[in-house]
C-alpha cells in the first residue's frame, strides 16, 4: 500500500531519460538528479531542496507533453508498481491542460484501466492536487473536474480522493478550505499536506479542525497538536527518505516513532524516483531503525488498507490477497 506517493516523483528515471534524450536533450541530464540529505531547516537548504525539485518536475513536464509518452511514463510507472509489489496506490496528480483538465483525467483513467489488464493485483486510484502556491480559480477547476469525474461513474472512477500540496510557504489552508468542504459534500476524499512548516503552527490546528480523511508528513508537529492528533484518530502518511532529505529529520526521529503505538501511521514513498527509493526499501529502513518484529511489520503493511480511500468492497478484496500473500510468507519462511 502506497497513500502518498506523486505520480510527477514516480516515473520511472530511465525511461524518462530515454524520451527526453529525443524531445528536449538539452535537459536530459536532469532525470539524473535524486534529492541530498539536506543540512540543516534553513531557509537557504530548503531552497537548495526546492531548486532541484524544481528541475525534476520540469523534466518530467516537458516528456509527458506528447500522449503516447504519457502514457509510455505512466504505464511504466505502474509496472514499477507491480515489481515491488505494491498492490495498492493512490497517485497524486496535478490535473493539467493537456488540451483539456477533462481530457487528461480520461487520458490517465485509460491507461490505469489498461494497465490493470496487465496487473490485475495492482490497484490504482487517483487524487487530483491543488496546489496551495497556485491560485484558488485554478485549484477549484481541478476540484470540479475530479468531482464530475466522481459522480458520472458512480463508484467506478478511478478518482476517489483529493489533496492540498504544493510550496508550504505559499498560499493559505484557509482560501482553499471551502474547495475542500465541497469535494466533501460531493463524496470525494481528503487528504491534506500538513506540519511542513517548523516556523507557522498555525495552519496544523486549522486543518486538524478540518478533520480531513489523511495527513501526510505531520514532520513539525509541537506537543499540544501531537496530542490532539492522536486525540481524533486521523490517519498520517510518514515518508522517512523524504523527511531525512527534505526536512532533516534523521528515521529514528521520525514522527512515526511518535504514532507508532496508535496504530494510526503507515509507510509511504512520496517521490520515489526524486529519492531513489522504493517501498520495500522504505519498509527496510524502519525495521533498521525502528526495530520492528515480523509480526509488527506485517500488521503496519495491513493498516494501510484501512486508511485507503478506495470502497469497502475494494477493501475486502485487497485484506484477502494481502492475507493470502502473508500466509505463503509464513510457511515459506517458517515465520
Amino acid at each position: 500500500m502506497d497513500l502518498h506517493r506523486h505520480l510527477t516523483g514516480s516515473l520511472p528515471r530511465t525511461t524518462l531519460r530515454e524520451v527526453l534524450e529525443v524531445v528536449a536533450p538539452a535537459i536530459a541530464q536532469d532525470t539524473e538528479l535524486v534529492t541530498p540529505t539536506c543540512k540543516d531547516t534553513t531557509p537557504a537548504s530548503q531552497q537548495q531542496a526546492w531548486d532541484i525539485l524544481t528541475k525534476q518536475c520540469h523534466a518530467v513536464k516537458v516528456a509527458g507533453e506528447d500522449l503516447s509518452n504519457f502514457q509510455r511514463l505512466v504505464g511504466g510507472a505502474i509496472d514499477e508498481l507491480a515489481r515491488d509489489n505494491v498492490f495498492y496506490c493512490e497517485f497524486r496528480v496535478g490535473v493539467k491542460a493537456q488540451p483539456t483538465k477533462k481530457q487528461f483525467l480520461d487520458d490517465l483513467t485509460h491507461i490505469i484501466k489498461q494497465k490493470h489488464k496487465e496487473h490485475p493485483h495492482v490497484h490504482v486510484r487517483i487524487l487530483c492536487s491543488v496546489a496551495r502556491h497556485g491560485d484558488v480559480e485554478y485549484g477549484a477547476e481541478n476540484v470540479q473536474v475530479a468531482i464530475d469525474d466522481f459522480t458520472a461513474h458512480k463508484g467506478e472512477s478511478v478518482v476517489v480522493g483529493i489533496e492540498l500540496g504544493g510550496v508550504v510557504t505559499k498560499g493559505r489552508w484557509k482560501d482553499f478550505e471551502p474547495l475542500f468542504l465541497e469535494a466533501r459534500r460531493n463524496g470525494l476524499k481528503t487528504a491534506l499536506h500538513c506540519g511542513e512548516n517548523h516556523e507557522d503552527e498555525s495552519e496544523v490546528w486549522q486543518m486538524l479542525d478540518f478533520h480531513p480523511g489523511r495527513l501526510g508528513h505531520c514532520v513539525f508537529f509541537r506537543e499540544k497538536a501531537m496530542a490532539k492528533l492522536q486525540e481524533l484518530r486521523i490517519p498520517v502518511e510518514t515518508c522517512l527518505t523524504c523527511h531525512e532529505r527534505c526536512f532533516c529529520t534523521p528515521i529514528q526521529d521520525n514522527v512515526f516513532s511518535k504514532l507508532r503505538h496508535t496504530d494510526q501511521v503507515l509507510l509511504c514513498t512520496d517521490n520515489p524516483s526524486f529519492y531513489d527509493v522504493t517501498l520495500s526499501e522504505e519498509y527496510s529502513l524502519c525495521c533498521k531503525h525502528h526495530s520492528l518484529t515480523v509480526a509488527q511489520l506485517f500488521a503496519l503493511a495491513r493498516r494501510g488498507i484501512d486508511f485507503a480511500f478506495c470502497p469497502e468492497q475494494l477493501k475486502a478484496t485487497l485484506r484477502a490477497d494481502f492475507d493470502a500473500q502473508a500466509r505463503k510468507l509464513v510457511a515459506r519462511f517458517g515465520l
